[in-house]
């Protein structure tokens, strides 16, 4: 990938739970996004920022605690549901023109293909949550998870 020095001056995408932004950049850009609840909310800010020409920039010598077992969620039902749902209001928030219609059926396929997954590792539950947050991006159900409705699912007969 490179030196450290190969990538500076280059715009970065910055994720996390760390996010120190200037008042200057809320005044102008506003707050985070609050469709997405948790994940992606932080690319899209940074996606925005860098569009009314503010830099992104990392502090490598930072340390952040984050209290959480990391592994075990993973696959967690919450993160899936969120993070499925979110991808496509982040796609579709940033996409434009042909490239915005054309993903659609790639997020479709990408969200089966994670549900399917999931259920190959035995975690049914994450694999709904999953399928789950793509119907509510598909219906436009963003904001807390509170509001989901879930996907239609076949009768267990």
């Amino acid at each position: 990938m490179g030196s450290p020095d190969a990538l500076a001056g280059r715009p970065l995408l910055l994720w996390g739970t760390a996010l120190l932004i200037s008042s200057a950049v809320i005044r102008r850009v506003g707050y985070l996004d609050d469709r997405y609840f948790a994940y992606h909310e932080d690319l899209d800010y940074s996606l925005r920022a860098l569009a009314a020409g503010f830099r992104t920039a990392v502090e490598p010598a930072a340390t952040v605690y984050h209290k959480a077992d990391n592994f075990s969620r993973l696959k967690s039902p919450f993160k899936m549901y969120l993070f499925s749902r979110n991808l496509l209001l982040f796609c579709f928030t940033h996409l434009s023109g042909l490239a915005r219609y054309t993903y659609l059926p790639k997020y479709v396929a990408w969200a089966i293909r994670q549900a399917a997954d999931l259920r190959d590792m035995n975690n049914d539950a994450a694999a709904d949550a999953c399928l789950d947050g793509a119907w509510n991006a598909l219906l436009g159900r963003y904001g807390s998870p509170a509001n989901a409705i879930p996907h239609a699912r076949p009768s267990q007969a």
